[in-house]
């Protein structure tokens, strides 16, 4: 774990609360985090930052752009700003630099059933992993690590399977917008192509069964 000078932390307040910061601060790099991952912890002294050590040749100007995101989180009524376009625009990009993938074969089997099927084979491939135990969410696509995940509770219906890699699938090919403070995953765009896939209030049913069942989520959007 690697500590940096603490400045970019209190640069980045300063600049998004339009006040000088009331707090010490601290930014630590970290290999415990998955990749391009950060939080925010704040007591009644101390403001830190902790990030994957991934961030820690970013440019400056994007790095802002993620403290004050976490900021921004944090403090509901906090503004967007230019830096924080800078990070959502980083972060929508990073798939483009990711060039060896990581793809269990029941998934890329069904990627590229989905791809085939209902996207002309146009998406580009991404890392294809299965959950961890713990995970209580059907799906989820990471866009800083260009990874779906998806729960083995529908490993052994292909069916469910495809359908929940076609909502991750579109969450890698519509990506996500911003408008003032509020981030939006499910956009008009999104929703259209989704009522796309054959059978999909069946598959719905069966999906909205099964969470109750297993005590899952949908989506991790």
């Amino acid at each position: 774990m690697r500590c940096r000078m603490p400045d970019l932390v209190a640069e980045a307040y300063e600049h998004l609360m339009q006040k000088p910061c009331p707090y010490e601060t601290k930014l630590t790099y970290s290999g415990r985090f998955k990749s391009y991952n950060a939080h925010l912890r704040r007591t009644w002294k101390l403001l830190e930052v902790r990030a994957s050590r991934e961030w820690e040749d970013i440019d400056r100007d994007i790095q802002r752009g993620l403290i004050q995101s976490l900021l921004s989180r944090f403090y509901k009524s906090a503004p967007r700003t230019s830096y924080i376009d800078l990070y959502d625009a980083f972060i929508r990009n990073l798939h483009k630099a990711i060039i060896n993938h990581v793809q269990d074969p029941l998934l890329k089997a069904s990627f590229e059933r989905v791809n085939e099927r209902m996207l002309d084979g146009m998406l580009g491939e991404c890392n294809l992993k299965w959950s961890g135990s713990s995970a209580r969410v059907l799906g989820t696509y990471e866009y800083a690590s260009d990874t779906i995940r998806i729960s083995k509770a529908v490993a052994h219906d292909l069916e469910l399977l495809d359908y929940v890699m076609y909502h991750e699938m579109l969450h890698k090919k519509h990506k996500f917008y911003t408008a003032g403070r509020r981030t939006f995953h499910h956009t008009r765009a999104f929703l259209r192509d989704e009522k796309k896939f054959p059978g999909r209030d069946a598959l719905e049913r069966r999906l909205s069964y099964l969470c109750r069942r297993r005590g899952l989520r949908r989506d991790g959007s």
